[in-house]
């Protein structure tokens, strides 16, 4: 079942996505704005669906005849959660570490110096500039049934839950393919 099927997220940038899946290290302040959003999509199914989908033509399993009349009734009346940025906090959001973009439905990870961005284009979790773990993250979890309205085809993780943390997590657990 889609848990968070209301919330729905106007894509301003890639980088937009960051900070609804991101588990800081230490807590952050509950004052800081958007505080309250930081981290909850993760371990939620996420799906990046097309205009363009066809009714009852979604990955095998991913939703329930409920979600999808929730799914349509959603898209008429959506709500859209605020648009969040990582607080400036270099202790909860380490600059100095890797930070991962976790499968957690398939048990595979993908690493932030997998792009082998320079230091000071690295911002915690978040990259300033290049390819970004959003960009994957967006590129397999896209549905559409046309080919001919920007992406074709339909990612391999499309409906799987997510998270990112820091790769000391993975490093630490078995059962994790990079």
């Amino acid at each position: 079942m889609l848990e968070k099927i209301q919330e729905i997220m106007m894509i301003s940038s890639h980088a937009s996505l960051i900070p609804y899946l991101v588990v800081p290290i230490t807590p952050v302040n509950p004052s800081v704005y958007g505080a309250e959003y930081l981290g909850s999509w993760g371990g939620h199914r996420l799906m990046l669906i097309s205009d363009y989908s066809e009714k009852g033509r979604y990955p095998n399993g991913v939703l329930t005849a409920e979600d999808e009349v929730n799914l349509y009734l959603a898209a008429e009346e959506w709500e859209t959660v605020p648009h969040i940025s990582l607080p400036d906090n270099p202790v909860a959001f380490a600059h100095d570490k890797v930070w991962v973009l976790r499968n957690l439905t398939q048990g595979v990870y993908v690493r932030s110096d997998a792009f082998r961005m320079a230091a000071e284009d690295m911002e915690g979790p978040e990259a300033m500039r290049g390819r970004t773990l959003a960009d994957v993250l967006l590129s397999e979890i896209h549905w559409s049934c046309e080919s001919d309205h920007g992406i074709s085809g339909s990612g391999k993780w499309a409906g799987d839950r997510f998270d990112i943390c820091v790769g000391d997590a993975v490093d630490d657990e078995e059962g994790w393919e990079d």
